[in-house]
């Protein structure tokens, strides 16, 4: 009977130390993925909406794990990743010049987020994104360890040039190696 007794008390031990043994063979990296897109708005893309000249462009730009210094050595051995959020950096915007509307999407996962009004007062954006758009976007690195990623809108002016910073705020998880 003390045997059994026995028994019963390390079977609780011995599965909560799977866990514990598990947790410690895993890294997090709260760390950060940038893209930077050039984008060029031409002055001969004017379509006429509600007699206002609206110019319109899109641009692609690409973005990679592999960038990533901190995780280098750990690339094979990722056990999730999870997107914590956006933050979305407009320069080059000049005085009085709008960008009416944006829309960031990424290959494979679809519409990340749309802004309107962007101007060089409110360049800095940390949209909400729904959280299942963020997991799309996790999933999509984990299994690509990369993205391409797509801005197109309008402006009111062309042409003009602005740059846009994107960072991805990410918490990867990694087996210990």
């Amino acid at each position: 009977m003390k045997r059994f007794m026995s028994l019963l008390l390390l079977v609780p031990l011995l599965l909560f130390s799977c866990d514990k043994i598990e947790d410690a063979n895993t890294i997090d990296f709260d760390t950060n993925m940038d893209m930077y897109i050039d984008v060029g708005v031409e002055g001969n893309t004017a379509v006429l909406v509600k007699s206002a000249a609206d110019y319109t462009f899109s641009e692609s730009g690409y973005a990679s794990l592999y960038d990533n210094s901190d995780l280098w050595d750990y690339l094979d051995h990722i056990k999730s990743i999870e997107v914590d959020n956006l933050e979305i950096m407009f320069y080059g915007l000049e005085s009085g010049a709008q960008i009416n509307s944006i829309t960031l999407s990424v290959s494979g996962v679809g519409d990340i987020v749309t802004l309107q009004n962007i101007t060089s007062a409110n360049s800095t954006q940390h949209p909400t994104i729904s959280s299942s758009v963020l997991t799309q976007l996790a999933n999509h690195l984990i299994n690509n360890l990369e993205i391409t990623a797509t801005v197109s809108g309008t402006t009111d002016t062309g042409p003009m040039w602005f740059g846009i910073n994107i960072s991805y705020d990410l918490l990867v998880k990694v087996k210990a190696v």
